[in-house]
């Protein structure tokens, strides 16, 4: 889909463990003509690795949910 003109953008490369927030992707055709985008379809990857120890992230965004 990159060579076709969609650009996919994540607010953060690194989310904290701890953080109880929502993870937002941006997706911009940036392409000259339109993209079917349907459910199923694998345009990124998002890689979850196991952590070990207390959650101490205390930050302003650790319990953000969209819209509140």
């Amino acid at each position: 889909f990159a060579r076709l003109g969609l650009s996919v953008h994540i607010a953060s490369v690194f989310i904290q463990h701890g953080v109880d927030s929502q993870i937002f992707f941006l997706m911009t055709n940036v392409g000259p003509v339109a993209l079917e985008i349907y459910p199923g379809i694998r345009i990124c990857q998002l890689v979850i690795q196991e952590t070990v120890g207390e959650a101490i992230y205390e930050g302003r965004f650790k319990d953000y949910k969209a819209g509140h």
